[in-house]
């Protein structure tokens, strides 16, 4: 059908094809399965041939916009309806306005249902439903303005219901708001507020990207360039139907570039109260006005002159400033010689005295400036009075001499700085009972805690200064800020992280620096178990149990002590994150311990999606790497659940790329066995998603919930092997071809079920990694690769892949040009030869032009 409505053909086989495109879209309309794969071809066909029956075209292209229908899957339907709308405009413009409507008054869709970019399995990009349906008002914008050009009439139509529908889809605030009617020249017209001023501020400006905004720029740029009858029927058009005030401002803005042939005529419309109140119009207004004045006769300027001093601003906060400013504004606009009354010329000088600015504004606008900020312009109150502002003079001293010690430590600089802290804390302590703000008490305590971390961490400190200074640090960790807040925890477990100055948090940090130091631990040990144990703010807690591993060597049993404790009561995801890091390091000095310890967090803890890291990682160190019975127990578990474990079993199978490999090149003590247990289990869990496979191979269609965490761990395992070998990157981690032929050999079992069972993506980088280990042992090479393409199951196909093709191709040449002894074998010669015929059915002419290359091997 395609090539047969290429040219215009003759009107009795246009007929035919329109009876063939409305019976093909009969189908779609059937079937929704069939919506991604029909709905190209079956749309384009219908509109193409709509004039052969406009109500039966009409009715089933329509019906893409029934409701249901159009939930499910008008992100899919309705952006091809879009990219035929100059098509169906030219033979139905009242079904395209309604298209437009249907189009820019829906509700999003949603942002979180995947969809597909194209059909490839191997390079598989996604997208989203409301991204996909986005694309509909793109085609609808670009298609805009050649729409404007041939009927004028309809493309102000289409610009008003495109308002009407971004009002509606964006913008649905103040529905309520009441429609103003007024008459001009015996008709009615009406105009109503949509606080468009601020949603649509800059419409006008090629940086905005809005759809919506594009049909404006469009219709704005075509205004001058167009016969003026075309102008009047496209304006005429667009506020018969729309009484949106963003209408009138469009209508405004281009009387405005065409003061003559347009503006002129909107006179009447324009010198109306009701737009010089609305801020949506206000600025459109007055300057449409100041462009047409000077053309408007002597006795109408005294006229609008005169009514305007009259206008009541009554409804306004300050009627008088408003009138004022309003008035000013528009008299600037118009121009002083232009203006032609007394009393509008003095309001104007009055103004003009007192040099204020009578720029006809938008009334809002987003602008972004920078600079230099103030110092601590971010503390709330009146920092330039006494005794804030001595503090904060002091504690910029003190902020400075701190870098300048951090960068260069000497004797002179430490006592420098301990006097500059100690001063500070005298001040700060005296003069907390006054009128101290707490945002510079928090900054001062916050400067505190940090200098005295860098006094103490640093080998010039004296045991006088290490005293004094831990004494300091005791009493900053009982600052009451940082306050924990109800959702803290929340927000901590979600993503660990605090603001600043925060000085508990500072002087946890400081503590925890420190308590390994001999001779410390009898001082902050008690200071240490209140913030590691009860603190209310996870960040305080973090920052004393991330620092644990360090006393192990001063004070074993208080570290084991606190571990345990940890590993018991701490609540937080957030925390244990951190904390789990402290185990990993510990794990090999009692490993006993630690996998209990680790396992128990496991059982208790819920962690937030993509979160749980460090319990992968100890997992399966200790079921891979130290076969410790509990956690091989554990992720077995996950295994035979996997359809409520798909996620952190795929995490940990991401942890086998190193430990499938171990074994066979640079063997190191234990390696054979890791690498022996790592593909065992790899086997294993192909074993328990085969069933979940092949039953979606055999059903087709979409896959249950069940079936796609199968293929998504399926797809894992293909990259574990794919890049665990060295073949997804530069480099080869298995190097010399004995070792490639061993992992080939020990692994062709799980290389072919991979292939077998899984989809395009699984085959195309098992085909890569073979052909990377090809030189190692051509034979099975070639069997496992004739294997895969020869599948007689497997989800989707792979033939239809052009990279597929492609690599068949390249491995093909490979062989024959390296290999062709191979296939003296008659079984092997078979297998290539149905291997091709598979990619010849499948359309690929570089598969044909392949039989060119063999024909002693065909004889």
């Amino acid at each position: 059908m395609k090539v047969l409505l290429e040219p215009s053909p003759a009107l009795e086989t246009l007929d035919a094809l329109g009876i063939a495109a409305r019976e093909l879209m009969d189908a779609l309309l059937t079937d929704e399965s069939l919506a991604s794969a029909l709905a190209p071809q079956a749309i384009a066909f219908v509109t193409r041939t709509y004039l052969t029956d406009p109500e039966g075209s009409r009715q089933r292209l329509a019906s893409l916009f029934e409701p249901g229908r159009f939930s499910r899957i008008g992100h899919v339907e309705v952006p091809w309806l879009a990219r035929e709308i100059r098509v169906v405009t030219a033979a139905d413009p009242v079904f395209a306005i309604e298209i437009y409507s249907r189009v820019f008054s829906s509700a999003d869709f949603d942002h979180t249902q995947e969809t597909s970019m194209g059909d490839s399995w191997i390079l598989s990009m996604r997208s989203n439903a409301w991204q996909d349906f986005n694309m509909a008002r793109y085609h609808l914008a670009e298609a805009y303005r050649g729409i404007l050009e041939s009927d004028p009439a309809a493309g102000g139509q289409i610009l008003a219901v495109t308002l009407e529908g971004e009002k509606t889809h964006q913008h649905r605030y103040d529905d309520d708001k009441q429609p103003q009617c007024f008459t001009v020249v015996g008709h009615g017209y009406s105009v109503i507020e949509d606080w468009s001023h601020i949603w649509a501020w800059n419409m006008e400006e090629e940086n905005t990207r809005d759809d919506y905004a594009k049909i404006v720029r469009a219709f704005l740029g075509w205004i001058p360039t167009a016969p003026r009858a075309q102008q009047d029927s496209a304006v005429e058009a667009l506020l018969h139907r729309s009484s949106l005030a963003l209408a009138w401002r469009c209508t405004f803005i281009a009387g405005a570039s065409q003061p003559v042939s347009l503006g002129l005529k909107l006179w009447p419309f324009v010198t109306r109260p009701e737009f010089l109140f609305l801020m949506d119009t206000r600025q459109s207004s007055i300057s449409l006005i100041a462009a047409i004045y000077q053309n408007q006769p002597i006795q109408e300027r005294e006229t609008y002159e005169t009514e305007a001093e009259k206008l009541d601003f009554s409804s306004f906060k300050r009627p008088e400033d408003a009138k004022s400013e309003v008035l000013s504004c528009l008299y600037a606009a118009i121009g002083k010689e232009n203006l032609v009354t007394n009393v509008a010329r003095e309001r104007l000088n009055a103004v003009l005295e007192q040099g204020l600015s009578l720029e006809n504004k938008r009334p809002f606008e987003v602008t972004t400036s920078w600079g230099v900020c103030e110092p601590h312009d971010w503390i709330c109150g009146n920092t330039s009075n006494s005794p804030n502002s001595g503090i904060l003079a002091l504690n910029d001293q003190v902020d400075e001499i701190l870098s300048s010690f951090k960068t260069s430590p000497t004797p002179d600089g430490l006592a420098k700085l301990a006097t500059g802290i100690q001063e500070l804390d005298r001040l700060v302590e005296s003069l907390r009972s006054e009128q101290l703000l707490a945002d510079v008490d928090c900054t001062a305590s916050d400067t505190l805690a940090k200098g005295a971390m860098a006094v103490l961490n640093t080998e010039l400190c004296t045991e006088a200064y290490q005293d004094d200074f831990i004494k300091l640090l005791l009493r900053l960790s009982e600052h009451p800020l940082p306050e924990a807040r109800p959702d803290t925890e929340a927000n901590f477990a979600k993503s660990p992280s605090w603001g600043c100055p925060c000085p508990r948090i500072h002087a946890a940090e400081a503590i925890a620096s420190i308590m390994a130091l001999p001779g410390v631990w009898s001082k902050v040990s008690d200071a240490v178990e209140r913030l590691t144990l009860h603190d209310e703010h996870p960040a305080v807690r973090m920052k004393i149990i991330t620092e644990l591993s360090g006393l192990w060597k001063e004070q074993r049993n208080e570290m084991w002590r606190f571990v345990d404790a940890v590993s018991r009561q701490e609540k937080n995801s957030g925390v244990i994150q951190y904390f789990l890091h402290v185990l990993w390091l510990l794990r090999s000095v009692e490993s006993i311990r630690v996998e209990t310890l680790y396992l128990h967090i496991l059982d208790r803890i819920t962690f937030h999606p993509k979160s749980e890291n460090g319990v992968v990682d100890l997992l399966v160190y200790f079921a891979i790497v130290k076969n410790d019975s509990m956690s091989r127990t554990r992720l077995h578990d996950w295994v035979s659940k996997f359809e409520e474990n798909g996620e952190r079993l795929q995490a940990a199978l991401h942890r086998f790329r190193d430990l499938v490999v171990l074994g066979y090149e640079d063997i190191k003590n234990g390696d054979v066995e890791i690498g022996e247990r790592a593909r065992a289990l790899v086997v294993s869990t192909i074993d328990k998603l085969e069933p979940t496979l092949r039953a979606w191979s055999s059903r087709g269609n979409i896959p249950t919930h069940e079936e796609q965490i199968a293929c998504n761990l399926l797809g894992t395992i293909t990259d574990l092997f794919f890049y665990g070998t060295g073949a997804g990157k530069e480099g080869e981690v298995i190097k010399t071809h004995a070792g490639q032929a061993a992992f080939l050999r020990d692994n062709s079992d799980a290389i072919r079920r991979i292939t077998q069972l899984g989809t395009p993506y699984s085959v195309h980088h098992m085909l890569e990694l073979l052909g990377a280990m090809v030189p190692a042992d051509p034979a099975l090479c070639f069997d496992l690769i004739s294997d895969a393409l020869l599948r007689p199951a497997g989800i989707a196909r792979y033939e239809y892949e052009t990279l597929g093709a492609d690599l068949f191709v390249k491995l093909v040449g490979q062989y024959l040009a390296d290999y062709r002894g191979l296939f003296s074998d008659d079984s092997r010669r078979r297998r290539l030869v149905d291997c091709i015929e598979v990619f010849v059915e499948a359309g690929w002419s570089e598969a044909r032009r392949l039989f060119q290359s063999l024909p002693e091997l065909l004889s």
